[in-house]
């Protein structure tokens, strides 16, 4: 999508994994982690007594007026928005959050109503560094209707046609990257296949620290080192009294780590933690968005390295679909740890809740390539577009819309699909 800059606008994806990632880490509820070393089912698990308004959504950012996660259309306009990786210097304002963002929100309840009020909203990408290849080899790739595949600090970067790419620093999308460029990631991480599905990317060149996600493995503690993936990962320069894990084959961490690369191709640590810093607490109304990361049936499976017990759950698309590594939206309440699931549905790119949903006044009209911009994105009105309440001859600067769409041209415009005109 090509996103343009708009002022006080938003520009627009645990424990162990995914989500793409470790966003659960400063609410509490894994996010973005990594899945490995799940902890164990509990069997039995009985749904908390927790306030009807504590509610908590993990998600990907689909759309804006104000934030749109799992569906829910939440007022960020009190939030407490924090960087989970910024240690020293957490908060941020509201205008950090991207479409395409993986987040953590912490709200009022939104039973019924598709709306919410948050009260905290976490972010945190799960891979920065340096291209290593691009499509197995070539100098450049364009977004077709299948995927292309990035390869950055030895992890497959799996980019599709729901990838969102930052207008600013890739207005070209996929086909301005090129290999050693230094690019941020936001998105689900697989670690069982060891590959990150990408949501959102950004080049971050001039970057002073790189990171990487994902399960240890080939640890050695004499000679303080270990693999992520193909990556490998000296911690040498750590304090062990400030390790903030316990390191063991299978973990799943976040690491930080130097820019400059070894001889033999390691980088050392600067900073190690777990993907997640606590299991999930107890809430009344939990919706979380991730890749199913442990499988032991239909019932008992693992999405973020949260434990999801799905024994009494309805399935809106049945359940053959689920499996390691698919792509899944929960419904239901914690208790004891344990995500007690009441719905759940395997995501797919035909879904209707994958679209982008956009609501706010427009600017910027250009009559001749059929766009305008909407909350800081460019939108494109050409082809097949429903209008509500106008047409396309009321689409003027001041008009306020609700716009429905995909991704486009790269990755970084909105395809209009269906455009209401509100009061």
């Amino acid at each position: 999508m090509k996103f343009q800059r708009s002022p006080g606008e938003p520009s627009a994806l645990a424990r162990g994994h995914h989500l793409l990632a470790a966003l659960f880490a400063t609410l509490t509820l894994a996010a973005c982690g990594g899945g490995g070393g799940s902890e164990p089912l509990t069997p039995n698990a009985v749904a908390p007594a927790a306030a009807a308004t504590d509610t908590l959504s993990q998600g990907v950012i689909t759309g804006f007026g104000s934030i749109i996660v799992n569906g829910v259309r939440f007022d960020d306009s009190t939030a407490q928005v924090s960087d989970e990786d910024d240690k020293d210097n957490p908060a941020r304002s509201k205008d950090a959050l991207k479409l395409g963002m993986l987040v953590t929100v912490s709200a009022s309840s939104s039973t019924g109503t598709g709306t919410g009020t948050a009260s905290a909203i976490a972010f945190g990408s799960v891979l920065k560094g340096p291209v290593q290849s691009i499509n197995g080899g070539s100098v450049t790739a364009t977004v077709t209707a299948g995927t292309q595949t990035l390869v950055i600090l030895g992890q497959s970067v799996i980019v599709g046609t729901r990838t969102v790419f930052d207008p600013v620093s890739l207005p070209g999308g996929l086909a301005d990257v090129r290999t050693g460029d230094v690019l941020e990631v936001h998105g689900l991480l697989d670690v069982t296949a060891n590959k990150l599905v990408a949501t959102r990317i950004n080049r971050e060149n001039g970057a002073n620290a790189y990171k990487i996600t994902g399960t240890v493995a080939s640890l050695d503690t004499g000679s303080k080192s270990f693999r992520i993936g193909s990556q490998a990962i000296s911690y040498t320069a750590i304090d062990p009294g400030k390790l903030r894990v316990n390191l063991a084959n299978g973990t799943t961490v976040k690491v930080q780590l130097s820019t400059v690369q070894s001889a033999g191709g390691t980088f050392n640590a600067t900073r190690i933690k777990p993907a997640s810093r606590k299991a999930m607490e107890d809430r009344s109304k939990v919706e979380i968005e991730g890749l199913i990361d442990a499988f032991t049936s239909a019932t008992r499976f693992s999405v973020n390295g949260a434990p999801v017990d799905a024994t009494h759950a309805s399935f809106s698309k049945g359940s053959a679909l689920l499996a390691l590594g698919a792509r899944v939206e929960i419904e239901g309440s914690v208790g004891g740890g344990t995500l007690i699931a009441t719905q759940v549905k395997v995501k797919e790119d035909k879904d209707e809740d994958n679209e982008i949903e956009l609501h706010g006044t427009i600017a910027s009209v250009n009559a001749g390539s059929q766009t305008f911009v909407l909350r800081g994105l460019t939108v494109s009105y050409a082809g097949s577009v429903k209008y509500e309440h106008g047409s396309a001859s009321n689409l003027v600067n001041g008009a306020k819309v609700e716009v429905k769409g995909q991704a486009a041209t790269a990755g970084t415009t909105v395809q209009a699909q269906k455009i209401q005109f509100e009061d």
